[in-house]
């Protein structure tokens, strides 16, 4: 995949100008996640009414009518999402561990989990829908020339909530294995939450490791 996107970067040039097509994607994913969010909080903050904070963890996916599309679009996105890489490619950017690693994983993870039907999944889908309202709104501003500097000052703010992401649901999966340690029923596979759970911490020590070097960095510029 990347091989055949990396055809098409000119060594000298520095990269495609592609004109508004990146301000475009990010502000169409970013309307895209403001939908997913406003259809599953509501189905988050229903199922934490009815049994609290296990019960949206553990209980039934309860995946049906506009939720259940939502969440099966929510899982076709994270295709679509590789579509962030071509760009990359496309313009001559260098693309990072940080970046390749956790767009593959979290197309991994996602498909996984929707194929077991985890219980897990609405807050995985809530969590992350949320958090890319923030991360493609960021990036369509910084294709705006009037917006681009405030919005590079506001940086830090969308890798905070990135950050909350991860340890949110670091924690949601370490209470599922918690309920299978002590023998009590979950829709959630151990397995899959021990994967999981790897894969948020990675993501949280990573995420603020990316932090910390872009601070340093922006101190010395």
């Amino acid at each position: 995949y990347l091989a055949a996107l990396g055809r098409v970067r000119p060594s000298k040039q520095g990269g495609r100008d592609l004109g508004r097509l990146p301000l475009f994607w990010n502000g169409a994913l970013c309307l895209f996640s403001l939908y997913g969010a406003c259809v599953c909080l509501p189905a988050v903050w229903e199922a934490l009414a009815s049994g609290g904070p296990t019960w949206l963890i553990c209980g039934p996916l309860g995946a049906d009518g506009e939720v259940g599309r939502c969440l099966l679009l929510f899982l076709l996105s994270k295709v679509v999402e590789m579509g962030d890489t071509a760009l990359l490619v496309a313009r001559g950017k260098k693309v990072s561990v940080l970046h390749s690693f956790h767009h593959s994983s979290v197309l991994v993870l996602t498909w996984k989990l929707y194929g077991h039907q985890s219980s897990t999944g609405l807050w995985f889908a809530a969590m992350n829908l949320v958090a890319h309202v923030f991360t493609y709104g960021y990036f369509a501003a910084t294709e705006i020339p009037a917006l681009k500097a405030r919005a590079l000052r506001a940086g830090f703010l969308v890798t905070a909530v990135q950050c909350t992401q991860f340890f949110l649901g670091a924690a949601a999966n370490l209470r599922v294995l918690v309920e299978h340690r002590a023998g009590r029923l979950c829709d959630a596979r151990a397995s899959d939450a021990g994967i999981a759970l790897g894969f948020y911490l990675v993501y949280l020590v990573m995420f603020t490791e990316y932090a910390i070097s872009r601070k340093r960095r922006l101190k010395k510029g």
